[in-house]
């Protein structure tokens, strides 16, 4: 987990930026807008900083993680086994079929 702050110039409000490595299940739709995928904390909210901090922490401890360059997943499409993100994506983009989920 790494955190930043940042401004956001519209309203002038400081805000932490948090990043979950591990957001496979929960990364909206690939085409959603960018907004879509975050969750905005107050930067004053140091608490919520360390609470995060722990449970990742704790959540590697424990080996609760995907291994994206390892997981095994097959294609709801043609049925073809692949594994890892560089299969999955390289399928995806030479796939005459995958126009059908954008």
């Amino acid at each position: 987990m790494r955190s930043s702050s940042f401004l956001i110039i519209n309203n002038h409000e400081h805000l932490r930026h948090i990043s979950d490595y591990d957001a496979l299940a929960l990364t909206p739709a690939a085409l959603a807008p960018k907004e879509f995928d975050q969750t905005r904390f107050p930067c004053i909210a140091d608490n919520l900083l360390e609470a995060g901090t722990q449970l990742a922490n704790r959540l590697k401890q424990q080996r609760k993680f995907t291994d994206t360059a390892n997981f095994t997943l097959k294609c709801n499409v043609c049925g073809l086994g692949l594994i890892g993100e560089r299969d999955a994506t390289t399928h995806a983009t030479v796939s005459i079929y995958n126009e059908e989920f954008l």
